[in-house]
């Protein structure tokens, strides 16, 4: 059985409305690899738009610690390389469900390897001290589950969700999260 990925939902949902979707896979390059060490992703900013460098003031022991959550082409090219100017947050801990990539990033953003995880042992972040707050950077559809058992593990979460303003919450989006900080 071949893998489900975005690509394949997103074809089967368009043959069943008759839609033909274009047949060119999304080029490798998009996705980045693994290789030496390092993380490789095509360019994606033009040559003058990331000059320059923030120097961080904040001892490292002061900064809020951060488990980033999914390291695709968002993550690597804009989340990343954000946090790592950032004056007060440090990235602490990775969650990726490919283990050669996570330990790749990890050595470039000075992440212990004890501190990298699957998606199937995620709520392993309960037990990490150094872990705050958790940026959720995962398609839509997986946002909800990771927010709550982010919440469940205690850790503050941010989620880039993208639905319309229009669009109806997903029933029960914020009642653990609630009930939680309630308790």
């Amino acid at each position: 059985m071949p893998p489900i990925t975005r690509r394949a939902v997103a074809t089967g949902a368009a043959s069943v409305l008759g839609v033909q979707l274009a047949a060119a896979e999304e080029p490798q390059d998009l996705r980045g690899k693994a290789e030496g060490g390092k993380v490789e992703l095509s360019p994606i900013h033009g040559s003058g738009e990331m000059e320059g460098q923030v120097v961080n003031p904040d001892p490292v022991s002061h900064r809020l610690g951060i488990a980033v959550v999914g390291l695709g082409h968002l993550t690597m090219e804009q989340i990343m390389p954000g946090f790592g100017q950032a004056k007060h947050v440090r990235v602490t801990a990775l969650v990726s469900g490919d283990p050669a990539k996570a330990r790749a990033v990890a050595g470039q953003y000075g992440v212990p390897e004890t501190h990298l995880y699957g998606y199937a042992d995620f709520d392993r972040l309960r037990d990490n001290p150094d872990v705050d707050a958790v940026y959720i950077v995962l398609p839509n559809n997986m946002h909800l589950e990771y927010t709550l058992r982010a919440a469940q593990a205690g850790k503050h979460v941010c989620a880039r969700s993208r639905w319309p303003p229009a669009a109806p919450t997903p029933p029960g989006w914020w009642t653990p999260a609630a009930r939680l900080a309630a308790s």
